[in-house]
């Protein structure tokens, strides 16, 4: 049975609340060690920075529709549906999907997965600082 944490876009997932997946990766764990179920529960990650949550949105003026987004923070359909098609196929293997797009993440991999937004969101940081400088003045 498979969760997921929204690919959120970029916009706001540059905000000083940072989403940090400690505790439910616990709480899945626990829920998992303590089924009669045979089928666990996987947790799949969709934030950070990948090919679809790092795509621009437009300023108001420019009237341009985004390819994977509805506004800055609701993905659109081909989003949701390629959500589905990896959490539902548990794999990345489809031509629809871009490789960098989902990950599953547990008790084993939390730590190098949040050691990897971290290093991400340093690096998106310090290649896009006029655009950091709009959204944190937009976020004062």
């Amino acid at each position: 049975m498979p969760r997921l944490t929204h690919p959120t876009n970029y916009k706001l997932y540059l905000s000083p609340q940072v989403r940090e997946s400690r505790d439910l990766v616990e709480i899945l764990a626990k829920a998992n060690n303590n089924s009669l179920d045979s089928d666990s529960i996987h947790l799949w990650d969709f934030s950070g920075y990948n090919s679809i949550t790092t795509e621009r949105v437009p300023e108001l003026s420019q009237k341009v529709p985004m390819k994977w987004y509805l506004d800055s923070s609701h993905y659109n359909t081909e989003v949701g549906d390629l959500i589905l098609e990896l959490m539902l196929n548990n794999t990345q293997t489809s031509a629809n999907i871009t490789q960098d797009f989902g990950t599953v993440i547990d008790q084993n991999n939390i730590e190098k997965h949040l050691e990897i937004l971290r290093t991400e969101q340093a690096d998106y940081r310090q290649k896009n600082p006029q655009l950091i400088q709009k959204i944190e003045k937009l976020l004062k």
